[in-house]
């Protein structure tokens, strides 16, 4: 096969321009990785989505900051659920985009089109909601035990409640400053 001189300098300056690309180009990519959490990334299309999420949520302060701080704590969170065995499926990341949507008076269908109208990917809601769940499980799991009242405790609050025992508060107990020109307010 013979290639032409025109096709020869083509590919020439093709090779030339991959390899003399500098990294801040590369980097530039929005599917590269932007920060690293662990062993996973976040990309910049990632960033993106998240800021222009936060941006339509009315998210105050700095949107760009905020995403990513939102980002890196999700990806630190999944992790978490990771480590325990805890796994979100599709149902009930389909509840909590119901559960979210409510909040705004909408159906989750109607609010995933009005965020496609404003250019953010459904995945971008699921990513979301999928952290705050798995968050939310993490949190049941590891402090369930240490919050949980047991029969017998209920009991005897509710008769200690009853008896008059509980705690009583005297008025007259009040501890108040004598200073000499507030002296006959204070006695008073």
């Amino acid at each position: 096969m013979r290639l032409t001189f025109r096709q020869m300098t083509l590919a020439t300056l093709s090779c030339v321009a991959l390899l003399t690309q500098t990294p801040a180009v590369q980097a530039q990519s929005l599917f590269s990785t932007a920060i690293r959490v662990n062993d996973g990334a976040i990309t910049g299309y990632e960033l993106n989505q998240r800021e222009t999420f936060l941006r339509v949520l009315n998210a105050p302060g700095n949107v760009k900051n905020l995403a990513r701080t939102q980002l890196i704590e999700d990806r630190l969170k999944l992790g978490a659920a990771r480590s325990l065995g805890i796994q979100i499926n599709e149902d009930a990341i389909n509840k909590g985009i119901e559960e979210f949507a409510q909040r705004t008076q909408k159906s989750g269908d109607a609010l995933i089109r009005d965020l496609n109208s404003s250019g953010i990917a459904e995945a971008t809601l699921r990513d979301f909601i999928r952290a705050g769940l798995a968050w939310r499980e993490v949190v049941q799991t590891k402090f369930r035990a240490a919050s949980s009242v047991s029969d017998g405790q209920i009991e005897r609050s509710t008769s200690s409640g009853e008896s008059g025992s509980g705690l009583q508060e005297l008025w007259s107990e009040l501890i108040m400053t004598l200073q000499p020109q507030f002296e006959e307010e204070v006695r008073a």
